[in-house]
């Protein structure tokens, strides 16, 4: 301001958009595999489908978020963990199971140098869906919780029901799923999955979180 007058000054952005681009982190296959699924199952769930074959089909689409939800978080997990050296000792020194694997000290060097690849293997053992154990695994070595899933833990239930009863509880009950049910849990999953693609982006090459500021934490 000067004498009452305002002066406004509008300046060219500093990067060419090709060098905006650099500077904006490339998202994960991971994440958008998972968002084209949430993307087919909302485009399925407004489809017009005959009213008989509609529980049916409302079954299916269920059980198909919670198994693309168990998809990201077992490929995110081992992502990082089989990438860095950090995060991969201490999934070793937390995880029980992995404790329990036994190997002759004549092994030691060849395990070494195949740690990597058998943590691959013990992963892919792994059922994802068992929210006890993955979220164990998610707090001891990224060092974040998922804060309230009860509704997840519900969902997962419901999943077991639609994969092995088609839809039916052990009564013979068929359960509350429907469309709003399925866009409700839908939106969970979405803002779940949104917020752990966005914790573990902080981390660096060798497992450790970054500040805001760029700095290790």
């Amino acid at each position: 301001m000067n004498h009452g007058e305002v002066r406004v000054e509008i300046t060219e952005p500093q990067h060419e958009e090709h060098e905006l681009q650099l500077l904006i982190p490339e998202e994960s296959k991971r994440i958008k595999l998972f968002r084209k699924q949430l993307k087919y199952v909302m485009l399925l769930v407004n489809s017009e489908v005959d009213p008989e074959a509609q529980y049916a089909h409302h079954v299916m689409l269920y059980s198909h978020l919670i198994a693309s939800a168990e998809g990201y978080l077992f490929s995110t997990f081992n992502h990082y963990v089989t990438k860095s050296d950090t995060l991969l000792r201490r999934l070793v020194e937390s995880d029980p199971e992995v404790a329990k694997m036994r190997f002759d000290l004549s092994e030691i060097f060849v395990r070494q140098e195949t740690l990597k690849e058998t943590i691959a293997k013990h992963l892919n053992s792994v059922i994802f869906h068992n929210l006890k154990s993955t979220t164990k695994m998610y707090a001891s070595v990224f060092g974040f919780g998922f804060g309230d899933i009860s509704w997840f833990y519900r969902a997962v239930s419901n999943r077991h029901h639609c994969a092995h009863r088609g839809g039916y509880d052990k009564a013979g009950n068929p359960l509350d799923i429907n469309k709003e049910t399925i866009i409700e849990l839908t939106t969970k999953l979405s803002d779940l999955i949104e917020s752990i693609e966005i914790r573990v982006a902080d981390f660096d090459d060798d497992g450790f979180r970054l500040k805001p500021s760029g700095k290790v934490a």
